[in-house]
């Protein structure tokens, strides 16, 4: 038996609470809406499909790209400070 005793291991496996599930649901709702619309008519289900796997693919590459950006702010923060110096 762990210290931590079984109901931390039953609350793990418990799953995402009724709000979080709402909202990803919420999410999945409008992002195939916008993904419709930006299809328009002729498209099917195609512009549903994208706008229903942007959220996912948004969530897992937007922390990649906020550090790409904070990299780079700060190589040029870094250049600038350089280049004031030897003026």
């Amino acid at each position: 038996m762990n210290a931590e005793g079984t109901l931390s291991r039953l609350r793990r496996s418990a799953g995402k609470s009724f709000n979080e599930w709402i909202y990803l649901m919420i999410g999945k709702i409008l992002g195939a809406a916008i993904g419709r619309k930006l299809a328009g008519r002729n498209e099917e289900g195609k512009g549903t499909l994208i706008g229903f796997v942007a959220p996912a693919i948004a969530r897992r590459v937007t922390p990649a790209i906020a550090l790409t950006v904070g990299a780079v702010w700060g190589v040029k923060k870094l250049r600038n400070r350089r280049r004031a110096r030897a003026a």
